[in-house]
């Protein structure tokens, strides 16, 4: 039976080893990818609700300093 060299052999192993890894480091950083759309888009429907509630009670003509929290009204041009 013929077999490959010892240094072939070592060389073919040692790419497959780096490609596994790899292959194995795209795939975490799909999960990662994916869990962090998941929680954008949680986030953007808590905003949209809290904004639905600050809406209500302050108005829709008003802008409001994410710094301060300090509430403006708007002034319409003319």
């Amino acid at each position: 039976m013929k077999k490959l060299e010892t240094k072939e052999l070592e060389k073919v192993n040692e790419i497959n080893k780096e490609f596994i890894s790899l292959k194995t480091s795209v795939a975490d950083a799909e999960i990662q990818k994916h869990v962090a759309l998941h929680k954008i888009s949680s986030l953007q429907s808590e905003f949209k609700e809290l904004e639905a509630e600050l809406v209500k009670k302050y108005g829709d003509n008003v802008t409001i300093n994410l710094e301060t929290g300090e509430i403006k009204e708007n002034v319409e041009d003319k």
